[in-house]
């Protein structure tokens, strides 16, 4: 489970991050047998099928003499693994791995009872998609599939002599069994389904993780900066943000803890790192207008060059009991004395370029491959680097973007009220140019957003108009920063 993962730059980069992924590979293996555990335990216990769930039959009803496989059995596993293998290519491609944050929450019960009708249409509409397919695939290359796991069954002798081609064929038109079939890849779906539903729901849940702790904001506040791990940091970004927007008891305590100095407060700490988060956002934003500045190289330092001096050491030891270490190999030209003279004139040229090693022909024909693969339009339109992708890039920690906006503007607009100390009155300029700053540059890279992030601005929003209605009447007195000057008018007059 993940709160946000990063986004590749192209379509390409993503399918190969998937399909190179060890998780991926674990999710498919996973699906696929347990799709082949549940629909065998549908035929096995609910409709006492012993016949289907047998491997090897006897071709004539005896108990002896060869086998062969059965293919009734044989394709209602084939059919139980597309069905996992195409569930799990589903999951990762939808990534459904991440938490869902959805904009409007109900209660746990309700949300599972308001969605089992779509979780069980959407179920059967795949079990009978992956079955027609599995079908008429089976029909054209059933004798191959049979071939081949009889060729793996009997190697190493493990299950003895198998028969290579079988003598009970498939049962094609036998309507029980197929119907049975399609209602077990139900199961199997509105288990799978059913469960990333349940899971989605419990993990959407914001709970306040920390009261139960004494020193329960520290908890918090350590967890907001624990940016390592993204699923703490947002753990505890959804706490802060439920703790802002509906637990009136905790935001009092919160106001109410004044840490060891004035600048140590819980609200001066949480405020921070909220802000932090949007900050970074509009860097993020300002490095795709003016890029990012290359670091000036380190000037070289040139080292002095100290001449040895020359000169005679004399050692007080047996010269002829110990070898000579680091020997100079002298220049041998005894071989040359009896040549013609003519032939040292000529010199010598040595290439100072760097010699390549001969390639192999399968490397150049992979190289040939590849360049012949990336003419190919599809391939081409998949490497494409998007404007859509790059502004998805962008906001791919949008769940945490959402709850520290939610989070600053709940905690400023009622801290009118529930604000003894008056702390966060005096942070209300700096609240507010954040989110007016975020509002602008967001509306400065974004003209047409993806459906995904379309809530975001509206969070900005939202939350700069909670701010204007709790201090309506003393508007005129906050000052913001003057190039935010004009913005924030009209957010006080409602024009936004």
């Amino acid at each position: 489970i993940l709160v946000w993962k990063p986004i590749p730059s192209s379509n390409a980069s993503e399918l190969m991050n998937k399909v190179s992924s060890t998780d991926t590979w674990i999710a498919i293996v996973a699906h696929a047998l347990t799709g082949v555990g549940i629909v065998r335990s549908y035929f096995q216990i609910l409709c006492g099928d012993t016949y289907n769930t047998k491997i090897f039959v006897h071709p004539h009803s005896d108990k002896y003499g060869l086998r062969q496989l059965n293919e009734d059995s044989l394709f209602i596993n084939i059919y139980a693994i597309a069905l996992g293998v195409t569930y799990a290519i589903r999951y990762i491609n939808e990534n459904r791995c991440i938490v869902n944050t959805s904009s409007v929450r109900q209660p746990p019960v309700m949300a599972i009872k308001l969605s089992a009708a779509t979780v069980l249409y959407d179920s059967a509409r795949w079990a009978a998609i992956v079955f027609g397919c599995t079908y008429f695939s089976f029909l054209f290359f059933g004798g191959i599939v049979y071939r081949i796991v009889a060729s793996v069954a009997t190697f190493g002798n493990f299950f003895g002599i198998i028969l290579y081609a079988p003598v009970i064929r498939f049962s094609w038109l036998d309507l029980i069994m197929l119907t049975r079939m399609v209602l077990g890849g139900t199961v199997a779906m509105v288990s799978w389904n059913m469960g990333d539903r349940v899971l989605d729901v419990y993990y959407a849940t914001r709970r306040v993780i920390t009261k139960d702790y004494k020193n329960s904001y520290e908890c918090l506040i350590n967890g907001l900066r624990d940016d390592k791990h993204p699923f703490i940091q947002g753990t505890a970004f959804a706490e802060l943000a439920e703790i802002a927007t509906k637990r009136p008891t905790e935001r009092v305590a919160l106001f109410n803890d004044l840490g060891t100095n004035n600048n140590n407060t819980a609200w001066i700490q949480v405020s921070r790192e909220c802000m932090k988060v949007l900050d970074t956002l509009c860097k993020t934003i300002d490095i795709e207008y003016t890029g990012v500045k290359p670091a000036a190289a380190p000037a070289p330092v040139r080292k002095e060059e100290v001449t040895p001096l020359n000169r005679i050491e004399l050692k007080d030891m047996n010269v002829f009991s110990k070898p000579k270490t680091n020997p100079v190999v002298l220049d041998d030209r005894t071989g040359t004395l009896f040549t013609h003279a003519s032939t040292h004139n000529g010199t010598t040229v040595i290439s100072t370029q760097p010699v390549e090693a001969p390639k192999h022909l399968v490397f150049k024909l992979l190289k040939d491959a590849q360049k012949q693969v990336a003419q190919v339009p599809w391939v081409q339109e998949m490497s494409k680097v998007t404007a859509e992708r790059k502004i998805r890039r962008i906001f791919s920690n949008y769940p945490i973007l959402l709850w520290s906006t939610q989070s600053l503007g709940s905690l400023t607009a009622a801290s009118f009220n529930e604000d003894p100390f008056g702390l966060v009155q005096r942070d209300i300029s700096k609240v507010l140019d954040t989110l007016i700053a975020s509002v602008m540059d967001i509306e400065r890279l974004i003209r047409s957003p993806p459906s995904a992030y379309k809530k975001l601005p509206l969070g900005l929003r939202e939350a700069i108009y909670q701010i204007v209605t709790a201090f309506r009447g003393y508007t005129d007195e906050i000052r913001v920063s003057a190039k935010y000057a004009k913005k924030w008018e009209s957010f006080v007059e409602f024009r936004e």
